[in-house]
């Protein structure tokens, strides 16, 4: 099933580790760092923090290439890929620089949004949850669990939804301190991107409303502002 798995060295085909790391549901940086997406959207940070940002990220590729050949390159039986820690420091600073900003587009804050909802659950996932119950899965015993990154409903993120269990007093203490993070960070976000939606809708119908005539030329005319509907003669004689 794991043709790569256990072999040994830096054995494991370049190219499937860098999907793993990235992708895999499991251990992938699309889920557990989603701030490392943000940084194509917009300018980013200026100055001395954007060098700082490309920096770490440059870091963080030569990781990514250096360790997507190594077998264990998932590093399962120690929790997940710990040599990818330092993806967090870029993670959270193009959060907290696209959190701040009230100049950005309403696709922008769309995400940032998204990607702050989610490295918050991240966050409490692995307060409250890690792996627990999942360590009982027959899955996790075959090829020091590697099967649980590419299955969905394997993954640590996943699995507390499948098998729920209530968190222990003191991971209650965690999960508050993230939530109020949460807030902090994503009310105003989320404020911004109810702010700009009805914008985006406007501009959403004018837009599908004029693809629609033109692929209809004798269509009828629906104007915005009056509401009236002419018929096609009217409208030939008006233009």
């Amino acid at each position: 099933m794991l043709p790569y798995t256990g072999l040994g060295g830096f054995s494991y085909p370049l190219l499937l580790g860098i999907y793993g790391l990235l992708l895999s549901p499991g251990v992938g940086l699309l889920f557990y760092a989603p701030g490392l997406f943000l940084a194509g959207i917009g300018k980013g940070p200026d100055g001395p923090l954007r060098a700082t940002m490309q920096l770490w990220l440059l870091f963080l590729v030569g990781t990514i290439l250096a360790y997507a050949k190594w077998w264990c390159w998932h590093g399962m039986e120690y929790f997940g890929p710990r040599f990818l820690l330092m993806g967090s420091l870029p993670a959270s600073l193009l959060l907290a620089w696209h959190a701040l900003r009230t100049d950005l587009s309403f696709r922008a804050n769309v995400l940032t949004l998204i990607g702050l909802c989610f490295s918050c659950y991240v966050g409490a996932n692995g307060a409250a949850f890690l792996f627990r119950g999942l360590l009982g899965e027959p899955a996790m015993a075959a090829a020091d669990g590697a099967p649980c990154l590419y299955a969905p409903e394997m993954s640590a993120l996943v699995y507390p939804f499948i098998r729920p269990s209530m968190p222990t007093p003191p991971q209650w203490t965690y999960l508050g301190l993230i939530a109020v993070a949460m807030a902090v960070l994503a009310l105003p976000v989320a404020v911004r991107v109810s702010r700009q939606t009805p914008a985006v809708l406007r501009r959403f119908r004018a837009t599908w409303f004029a693809a629609a005539g033109a692929k209809s030329p004798n269509a009828p005319l629906l104007p915005f502002r009056t509401g009236r509907t002419l018929a096609p003669r009217q409208e030939t004689r008006r233009q």
